[in-house]
């Protein structure tokens, strides 16, 4: 017995240790930072049209009403927002073009350790300011953009990666090359793989909790078990990206895609981390999300998933991606001849 639990707390340890101490190469930070960094700066633009109208003194959304919804006393999220202390249009206008700068300072990589937690304070304010015009977008992009903060973002696929070779070459900076594994790169991304797999997971449970208290929750509800959530979502008329209401005449296409939705955001927080399965997890993860963004009407939240999925590729692998990307010589001497 004292062999047996010595073997197995040693094993674990290592499997734990191995898990989130093992360092790891930046590149998949470096890639979903310039695309969370994309999707926050369109997010972001969204706001343009209409903060004054909502956030301005006597505008729609006053700072007393949005405090009153979180009602959390002296750490009411209202108030850790900066925009809760701008009020005239001209201040609003400002903070929202600085707000921009940032964001795209965060998304090219220049001073990454900087940038970043910046970039989730600019997030994180629109977020608690204006909460009532939020959605489940959101919470999954300032999940990614915290992480991205604990972890080296910025030190490929960046300025500063760029800015650091300019120096090595003209001989300003002299000191050795740093270490192009990270212990820290390696927390970020396990942190990210947990949370989506998590996230994944209690989107497939609330799917199965049931009816609740109201009668529209009670029949979205139910429809995840009949199978009639897809139609419903494909036959709004707002929602849809694509006109899927050919479907009606084909109901057991319809009740297996529901089914199939709610399978694989239980099935991928399990079998993602097998590393046989992970690959058909992430394709199938891509068809899932694809598919899905066409009839819920919120496709931002379908490209963040994709994002936070690159948490669990191989940097050989995004490597070779690149290099597959990358022009053929045989190709660009022939666009040279044709250019000639």
């Amino acid at each position: 017995m004292r062999d047996y639990f010595t073997k197995l707390l040693e094993t674990t340890g290592t499997a734990w240790n191995r898990f989130w101490f093992t360092p790891a190469e930046a590149l998949p930070l470096a890639v979903i930072r310039i695309a969370t960094g994309l999707v926050a700066l369109y997010l972001h633009a969204t706001y343009s049209w209409d903060i004054v109208y909502f956030l301005q003194t006597g505008g729609l959304l006053p700072v007393a009403l949005n405090e009153q919804l979180f009602d959390e006393g002296l750490l009411n999220p209202a108030r850790l927002s900066y925009l809760s202390y701008l009020y005239t249009p001209s201040e609003l206008y400002v903070a929202h073009a600085l707000g921009a700068g940032v964001l795209f300072l965060f998304t090219i990589g220049w001073y990454s350790r900087i940038t970043a937690p910046l970039a989730l304070v600019v997030s994180l304010s629109y977020v608690h300011r204006a909460a009532v015009a939020t959605s489940e977008v959101e919470p999954i992009l300032t999940m990614l953009q915290f992480y991205l903060c604990l972890g080296p973002c910025g030190k490929t696929w960046s300025v500063d990666s760029w800015l650091e070779r300019r120096k090595r070459l003209r001989g300003v900076l002299i000191e050795p090359p740093l270490p192009t594994r990270f212990l820290s790169a390696n927390v970020a991304l396990r942190l990210i793989q947990v949370h989506t797999a998590l996230a994944c997971l209690m989107m497939g449970l609330a799917k199965l909790a049931g009816p609740g208290g109201l009668e529209d929750v009670v029949a979205w509800r139910d429809a995840w078990g009949t199978g009639d959530a897809v139609w419903i979502m494909s036959a709004r008329p707002l929602s849809p990206m694509v006109d899927l209401t050919w479907l009606r005449d084909a109901p057991y296409v319809l009740q297996a895609w529901t089914h199939a939705i709610v399978v694989f955001e239980i099935l991928f927080a399990v079998l993602v981390w097998n590393r046989t399965l992970r690959p058909l997890m992430l394709g199938w993860a891509v068809v899932h999300w694809g598919l899905l963004a066409l009839i819920s009407g919120v496709p931002v939240l379908s490209v963040l998933m994709v994002i936070a999925n690159v948490a669990f590729l191989e940097s050989v692998f995004l490597r070779s991606l690149l290099e597959r990307a990358k022009p053929q010589p045989a190709v660009q001497a022939r666009c040279s001849q044709v250019a000639a």
